[in-house]
């Protein structure tokens, strides 16, 4: 019962209440994740819903983290295990690949919005506020592009200006380049990635795999570009990234920011030396974005 006794610890020494919520999909299953409210009985609270990147973990680690972040503000936040995470950390891994795929998460992301909607979590001051990272900024830049009513949006280290194989591609060449290979080897290299995409794209099973991810979970990426969810957001958008980022390339996030640069509303915080990784985003990018959400909030 791994999951419930991290939720008693976060709870007794942080003064805070942490719940667990189930809404069910429309297959049946349930989606289960976890509430944490900062406000007082019966105060109202804006929500923030968070997606978790393409970690194979628990959502869990990615809540505690920013809810750290949200000390004395009235902000709750919420967030849900993947398909294939029970809340006690126990990893179903054939469901897991079977379900990782793009509109998996955004069909679960969707049904959290409507569920927040209709009134499902009681106090809610009518608030709704996205946020995500690398994978789950991508989630939330498309959920944010259907639901033009949010209140805000903050992207962590999602890129985005480039197609994704394209960032790919260019991730690769850095890659190769900075470990001192030659051209034609760096050509070579290229190549046989290209060959791999096109067999991911024709044959997208959840059987086989590359890189820790399914074909499945390749193809439904591979096809897409964030920026064209950015461009059909209404809401403010917060958006980060870092100078270093050793996966999504800075160029990608540079081409959204100057897209996007004469959007009412939009932030492009541009970090330097920061990779990729979301624990070195904390300091100060979430206090930052989460001072950025307050500035929002209808009192």
């Amino acid at each position: 019962m791994i999951t419930y006794w991290l939720l008693a610890f976060m709870t007794l020494f942080t003064s805070l209440t942490a719940e667990i919520i189930e809404w069910q999909r429309d297959n049946g299953s349930l989606m289960q994740g976890y509430l944490t409210v900062q406000t007082t009985e019966n105060e109202k609270f804006p929500i923030l819903l968070m997606i978790q990147g393409s970690q194979k973990e628990s959502v869990l680690a990615l809540h505690t983290s920013v809810n750290n972040h949200l000390a004395n503000s009235p902000i709750a936040i919420l967030s849900f295990e993947k398909r294939g995470y029970d809340l006690d950390g126990n990893l179903n891994n054939k469901l897991y690949d079977k379900c990782d795929y793009f509109d998996n998460r955004i069909k679960d992301g969707q049904l959290a919005i409507d569920q927040i909607k209709k009134g499902a979590i009681p106090n809610w001051n009518g608030q709704i506020f996205l946020g995500g990272a690398s994978e789950g900024g991508a989630v939330a830049a498309r959920l944010a592009a259907k639901n033009p009513d949010l209140d805000g949006v903050m992207l962590f280290c999602t890129g985005g200006g480039l197609p994704f194989k394209e960032e790919i591609l260019m991730t690769v060449r850095k890659w190769e380049k900075n470990a001192g290979k030659k051209d034609k080897e760096i050509k070579f290299k290229l190549g046989l990635i290209q060959a791999q995409i096109l067999v991911m794209q024709a044959h997208p099973s959840t059987k086989l795999n590359f890189g820790g991810y399914t074909y499945k979970w390749w193809s439904s990426h591979l096809g897409r570009r964030t920026l064209d969810d950015i461009v059909q957001i209404n809401s403010p958008l917060y958006y980060v990234h870092g100078t270093e980022d050793e996966l999504l390339p800075i160029e990608s996030a540079d081409l959204v920011a100057k897209v996007m640069q004469n959007r009412p509303g939009f932030v492009y915080k541009r970090y330097e030396g920061v990779r990729h990784a979301i624990d070195n985003l904390i300091y100060p990018a979430w206090d930052e974005g989460i001072n950025w959400i307050k500035e929002h909030i209808k009192y």
